[in-house]
């Protein structure tokens, strides 16, 4: 299943100190996409779990989930800011969806 997702930093945040290099006007904020099963019976193995993300396409990132089992499966996809994992201590500055997939046997 070929899964594309959209990902954004819509700037400077409360209480988290900017990147060294974000005073720039050609720098760009880091960003990070995270695709993970959250549940389903078999096994989810994506091509790339952290795909690169494509600035010049809106933020868009594409990756390929393949399943083990026929069923009903949820897939999380979590987008990070410049931030990094768990918003810098306060978990402030990242989002996430859950995608309901479900695999039929051919």
């Amino acid at each position: 299943l070929v899964l594309s997702a959209w990902v954004t930093d819509g700037g400077a945040k409360v209480n988290v100190p900017p990147p060294s290099d974000r005073g720039r006007s050609d720098a760009l904020p880091p960003l990070a996409m995270t695709w993970t099963k959250f549940r389903g019976p078999g096994a989810v193995t994506f091509d790339t779990a952290e795909p690169a993300i494509d600035r010049a396409h809106g933020g868009r990132t594409t990756t390929t989930a393949t399943f083990s089992a026929p069923g009903a499966y949820v897939l999380r996809v979590e987008g990070i800011d410049a931030s990094g994992v768990g918003g810098g201590g306060f978990q402030c500055c990242w989002t996430n969806a859950l995608i309901e997939v479900t695999v039929h046997n051919n």
